[in-house]
């Protein structure tokens, strides 16, 4: 990968994660009040009560969030190599029954009832979305197909507090050390899904105006989706320009890292510290208390 392709990948999955948090945090599928707990809450804090946090319950709560990743994971693997399920079916699926309920859900807690007209392209419109990737197979509609569950998990469920965020991110490098670098699990699972034919992973293109260009580089959807959960969180103080600026010199020591191990690098264990870093960094110089 020469410097410009280097920069040009960056770029693009800065943009990315901008946009597609950006749209998601400022549309929002009704008013603040019907958004739904983050299911990271739910699992960590199911009564939603205020915690005091230990060291011990600290741990606790990442080895917790480790070990459902891991099972998610163990599920994903089975399903693909044991049951010889399709992932393209799964996939399908799942994505336009995301499309279509968060359609739905705004429908049903929007202030203003919807009449037929909005009712008669909302659901065609959502439909098309989740399944261009179907009917169009290209960069631009795998892509657009990943940004689904993404906007979805940011627009609908509340920011999660600042404290989760670590939580989940330390629980994240573990898995991905774990997992991923350490038992090439995941690598394993990626090889099983015919890659780069599905909206897994969110491809930069070398050619932005040829839909089926080759790429410079792919990203998994995962690792936006848990950078975007720093973005939201880091949206309600004010400090989400911090994130963009962690994000690109954390997907940029990703990258690098490829370049030098000639292997495939677990983009969150660059990424996770330094979107930690740059939130506590904004909000000390803006002198905002985050927990």
């Amino acid at each position: 990968m020469t410097l410009p392709h280097f920069a040009q990948s960056i770029a693009f999955y800065t943009i990315f994660l901008f946009v597609t948090n950006i749209v998601a945090l400022k549309y929002l599928p009704g008013p603040a009040q019907y958004r739904m707990p983050h299911p990271l809450m739910m699992l960590l804090n199911p009564r939603q009560i205020t915690l005091r946090f230990s060291p011990l319950k600290i741990l606790f709560m990442i080895v917790k969030l480790f070990l459902f990743l891991t099972l998610v994971l163990a599920a994903m693997i089975a399903a693909v190599v044991f049951l010889q399920i399709e992932i393209v079916k799964l996939l399908n699926i799942w994505i336009i029954g995301i499309a279509l309920g968060v359609t739905w859900l705004h429908d049903q807690t929007s202030p203003e009832p919807w009449n037929r007209n909005k009712r008669f392209i909302a659901y065609p419109l959502a439909l098309a979305i989740s399944a261009s990737w179907l009917i169009v197979p290209n960069w631009f509609t795998y892509n657009l197909a990943a940004m689904v569950p993404i906007y979805v998990m940011i627009s609908m469920t509340k920011p999660l507090d600042f404290k989760y965020l670590v939580i989940l991110l330390t629980a994240v490098v573990l898995y991905d050390i774990v997992n991923v670098w350490g038992t090439e699990w995941m690598f394993a699972l990626v090889d099983q899904l015919n890659v780069p034919h599905n909206p897994l992973l969110v491809q930069a293109p070398i050619d932005l105006l040829n839909a089926n260009s080759p790429n410079l580089a792919v990203l998994g959807s995962g690792d936006l989706a848990f950078s975007s959960l720093g973005f939201a969180s880091a949206h309600t103080h004010g400090l989400s320009q911090y994130v963009i600026g962690g994000f690109v010199f954390g997907i940029a020591l990703a990258f690098a890292m490829v370049l030098l191990t000639g292997r495939g690098v677990p983009a969150m264990l660059p990424l996770s510290p330094f979107i930690l870093i740059s939130i506590t960094y904004g909000a000390s110089k803006k002198g905002i208390r985050l927990c």
